[in-house]
């Protein structure tokens, strides 16, 4: 009877870990929030010269409106990036914002044609553009185009979608 009793326990808690191992996060997982923690958004890497980041898209209507509003801050290697059809001088506010940013914008020829550093959510209603025409905009933690020492020109790469 004890060791029946005893294979019992062993078979629950067997169970109860592999099901905990199961709904665990990967270590990915928990760096970057998940996609999944934001629901409508993929992930896809950006390189900034030798600097990448994982990035949240948002290439339509409803998730660029939504932008980084519905987010409680970005880790040191993450970012959104807004993917437009074609290139225009496309305004950023921080609207409904909680945490400032780094704001780059990229032209067709994937080089950074403009940015804004230390964005604050109290610059609000006052809204940033470029210096020239994008296709993408990039928003990063504030500070991090000064970490990274990135400048107008400098190339950028998108790996996993557009």
């Amino acid at each position: 009877m004890k060791r029946y009793f005893f294979s019992i326990v062993c078979i629950i808690l067997l169970l109860g870990i592999a099901l905990a191992a199961s709904e665990a996060p990967s270590k990915r997982s928990a760096e970057q929030g998940t996609a999944l923690s934001y629901p409508g958004y993929r992930l896809v890497e950006v390189a900034i010269g030798q600097s990448r980041f994982d990035a949240f898209v948002s290439d339509t209507d409803e998730l660029r409106s939504k932008g980084l509003s519905v987010f409680s801050g970005l880790g040191e290697n993450q970012a959104m990036l807004f993917s437009f059809e074609r290139p225009g001088e496309w305004g950023f506010w921080m609207k409904d914002m909680r945490f400032p940013i780094d704001i780059v914008w990229v032209g067709e020829d994937m080089r950074i044609v403009s940015f804004e550093e230390r964005v604050s959510p109290s610059t609000y209603p006052t809204t940033f553009f470029p210096k020239a025409p994008a296709v993408y905009v990039i928003e990063l933690s504030a500070g991090t185009v000064g970490r990274i020492g990135a400048r107008e020109g400098d190339a950028v790469s998108i790996s996993g979608g557009k």
